[in-house]
């Protein structure tokens, strides 16, 4: 998975990217193999200083490119810029999760139909005398 760290009104440490790095870039484990190249990760850090004394730092992640057009977003907000991280990376854990349990399901239940069109039609042709069965000269 592709990553692109942006940072806006606070200095982009190297701390802050690897944090990043590891906790974003580790989902890449929760998507299906063949899309993990594909998938990019767009992380934009807001520092939204205020009047009162409640400043609070902002993760928007979105994630493309994980199947046909499918798109994934996660904004959280905290006073500490880690923990807006951490809530962002696991609400995007769940519902990437949760997309690509779909996906597998989608895929397994094609699956197990054809599979039972293929025995059906094997049946009905050993059941009708087809080829393959009865007697050989």
């Amino acid at each position: 998975m592709k990553l692109q760290i942006k940072a806006v009104g606070l200095e982009l440490t190297d701390s802050v990217q690897t944090y990043v790095t590891e906790k974003i870039g580790g989902l890449e484990r929760f998507i299906l193999q063949n899309h993990r190249d594909s998938a990019f990760a767009d992380v934009k850090l807001i520092f939204m200083p205020s009047d009162t004394k409640d400043t609070k730092d902002k993760c928007h992640v979105i994630i493309s490119g994980i199947g046909r057009g499918n798109v994934i977003n996660a904004e959280e907000e905290a006073e500490d810029m880690h923990v807006a991280i951490d809530r962002a990376a696991h609400t995007l854990k769940e519902t990437i999760r949760r997309h690509e349990d779909k996906k597998r399901d989608h895929i397994n239940r094609e699956a197990r139909d054809l599979k039972e069109q293929t025995s059906t039609v094997d049946e009905s042709s050993a059941a009708q005398g087809g080829p393959g069965e009865g007697d050989r000269s």
